[in-house]
């Protein structure tokens, strides 16, 4: 559980950069994420 946390909180902390930096790539770099996370997960 502590590793799930780790990940969901390193995930909102990256893709709050990304999007920061890369604003018109937005919703594919939440695609990406989403999906590494269900393929780390699973």
């Amino acid at each position: 559980m502590r590793r799930l946390c780790s990940y969901l909180w390193s995930y909102l902390v990256w893709s709050g950069y990304m999007r920061s930096r890369l604003w018109s790539m937005d919703y594919s770099i939440d695609k990406l994420y989403l999906f590494l996370i269900y393929f780390l997960l699973s």
